[in-house]
């Protein structure tokens, strides 16, 4: 998400049926540093849950391509460090569309989920053996949190789009602007959740989230995220700087105001 989508000769190539899917390298190696603890528990762990993020991210990115296609426009699939994109041929007129555009990746990704979760309790495959447990654990985990992740109102993740596309429909003057604020708040203020929580003194760790809800521990990031999150933070901030400026040049707008 935070890398441009750059050809090499090391890129995988193929098609998934009507939709061209392109893997950068740093793909493989983003997924690698998410894994760090799977390889820690043995190298065929670690391969077993690169696996499962393609599988579950290239499963995300489809959602988004078919509903593109259902609505007319082509659409291609990259996949490189840390994320993915469905790129349309062109973009829809229509808010609504947009909006249900953003929201089938993580529709999908609770699809698949479901699928895991549902065939196992009808078979109990994943008890057959211990890799297939792993496998079971894997795509069951990706898939939430992935899913999870993509819905919050932190630009450029799903979750952004669908807030900006409501914004439309609910006839708010500055949609981009409002979504950027957004962005800058919760990436923000998650940013510092986690920078407290993994560079904090535990005793002030302890005193702040005392209090707070049980489920609150699965939305607290770890460090990597941690540092995404400020990135998220600042490009949001940028991006408000560019809204504020008098625009006289098409090259000056921003990318999705570009025809």
């Amino acid at each position: 998400m935070l890398f441009n989508q750059q050809r090499t000769p090391f890129d995988l190539r193929f098609r998934l049926g009507p939709f061209p899917v392109t893997v950068n390298p740093l793909f493989w190696l983003g997924m690698a540093l998410l894994g760090q603890s799977a390889f820690q528990a043995g190298f065929e762990i670690g391969l077993l849950w690169i696996a499962c993020g393609f599988i579950s991210i290239l499963w995300h990115e489809l959602g988004h391509a078919v509903t593109m296609r259902h609505y007319g426009s082509p659409a291609r699939i990259e996949l490189f460090a840390f994320g993915g994109l469905a790129i349309p041929a062109y973009q829809q007129p229509s808010a609504v569309r947009r909006l249900l555009i953003a929201a089938a990746g993580p529709l999908a990704g609770f699809l698949l989920l479901g699928l895991v979760w549902g065939s196992d309790q009808l078979i109990a495959w994943a008890d057959q053996n211990p890799y297939l447990g792993v496998l079971y654990t894997f795509l069951f985990l990706i898939n939430l949190i992935w899913s999870l992740f993509n819905l919050l109102p932190i630009w450029p993740l799903d979750g952004s789009h669908i807030l900006r596309e409501g914004l439309v429909l609910g006839r708010e003057r500055q949609p981009d602007l409002r979504t950027q604020q957004v962005s800058l708040g919760v990436a923000g203020f998650l940013g510092v959740v986690g920078l407290i929580v993994n560079f904090g003194p535990p005793d002030l760790r302890r005193q702040i989230f005392t209090e707070w809800p049980s489920w609150f521990r699965w939305v607290i990031p770890g460090v990597m995220m941690t540092i995404f999150l400020f990135l998220f933070a600042y490009q949001s901030y940028e991006m408000m700087k560019q809204l504020r400026r008098p625009r006289i040049y098409d090259e000056d707008r921003l990318p999705w105001e570009r025809r």
